[in-house]
């Protein structure tokens, strides 16, 4: 006799038939109508030692996707397959009013997420992030996530609404994690923001981490990020990162960066201004070599001391060779100057690689 839904759902409540009932329901197309896999779940109940039966019923929630309010009200009483695709096909919901009811149903599972925390993924793509949730999603299922797997796209989509979302990612234990998150910080278009994350990470212990963030800052292009690079430049103790900083300040644009570090030379901190001398050698640009000569007239003894350096350094550059001429009368008058010796050698012996005498020679 013709199978009708409710002879099928009645089937589906006798053990040992669950199978039969769901073969036969699907044979005749009665899972088509609305609702009718939730209605066919309801039936089966628990469906212990009914494997057969589930399994029918998953083939036909593949075969035919559930809309929302459907997958919904199938998901509590999903055995562990059905529960997964049910996840699926909840996290596919678009954008909108569909996705914050799909989201809120799947919160309502959290406590009975998949090891590899398919749920929390799912809340996280439709809600965005909630605290935890990535560094949790990276537990379950490892750097290979971010660095090869969906969470690429997915934190770049995160990032791309706020780069904020990002920041417990730059503060886990995988270098090659927190690499990875600089950059897609660094690609998301919202500089200021992403130089307040990354700054930070130039002191990180990790020179290769170090080495990252001074590239993203470079990727990046905002002259802000002059004043870190500067100082990161300053207390850089490994040559190799130190070039990669200098680098990173070279590419920024370079009017901008002169005019950073003339309002560094400004502070009131002498680690500041000594910040400030290290970047300007570091540029390598003749409107650098001014503020050089400007930094001789320093209060503190160390920073007149590195931009006299700096000026000697810069001297053997054809290129900036004029420029640091035009500070002669400055370094001729410390050339002049006994009282500190250090200074006094440094700049007679730059008065004479520019000049071929002395300072108190004339001629």
């Amino acid at each position: 006799a013709p199978l009708d839904e409710a002879a099928a759902l009645a089937l589906a409540r006798e053990q040992g038939r669950r199978a039969e009932a769901v073969e036969r329901w699907r044979a005749a197309g009665l899972d088509a109508a609305p609702g009718a896999r939730a209605r066919m779940l309801e039936a089966l109940g628990g469906a212990q030692g009914e494997s057969a039966a589930l399994r029918e019923l998953l083939a036909s929630v593949r075969e035919r996707p559930l809309d929302l309010e459907e997958a919904a009200a199938c998901l509590p009483r999903a055995d562990e397959a059905l529960f997964r695709v049910l996840v699926e096909q909840l996290a596919a919901a678009p954008p909108g009013p569909a996705a914050e009811r799909a989201a809120r149903a799947l919160e309502a599972q959290l406590d009975r997420d998949t090891s590899d925390k398919a749920v929390l993924e799912a809340v996280v793509r439709l809600a965005g992030p909630r605290p935890g949730a990535l560094e949790a999603l990276l537990r379950a299922r490892g750097p290979e996530w971010l660095l090869y797997g969906d969470g690429g796209p997915l934190c770049a989509a995160l990032a791309a609404q706020d780069v904020a979302a990002l920041a417990p990612l730059l503060a886990v234990d995988a270098s090659e994690v927190r690499a990875h998150a600089c950059g897609l910080v660094a690609r998301a278009g919202q500089p200021a923001k992403a130089l307040a994350l990354l700054a930070p990470l130039l002191e990180d212990a990790d020179a290769a981490l170090r080495r990252t963030v001074a590239e993203a800052l470079r990727e990046l292009g905002d002259a802000q990020a002059t004043a870190p690079l500067a100082r990161a430049l300053a207390r850089e103790e490994d040559g190799y990162t130190r070039g990669v900083v200098r680098d990173a300040l070279q590419r920024l644009p370079a009017r901008e960066v002169v005019q950073q570090l003339g309002r560094l030379l400004a502070r009131p901190a002498a680690d500041e201004r000594l910040a400030a001398v290290a970047a300007l050698e570091a540029l390598g640009k003749p409107d650098a070599v001014s503020g050089l000569v400007g930094a001789l007239d320093d209060a503190e003894r160390d920073v007149r001391l590195a931009a006299l350096k700096a000026l000697e350094a810069s001297s053997r550059q054809p290129a900036l060779r004029q420029a640091v001429l035009e500070g002669l009368a400055r370094i001729r008058a410390l050339g002049l100057d006994p009282k500190d010796k250090e200074a006094y050698a440094l700049a007679r012996r730059l008065h004479y690689a520019l000049t071929q005498r002395m300072p108190d020679q004339t001629r």
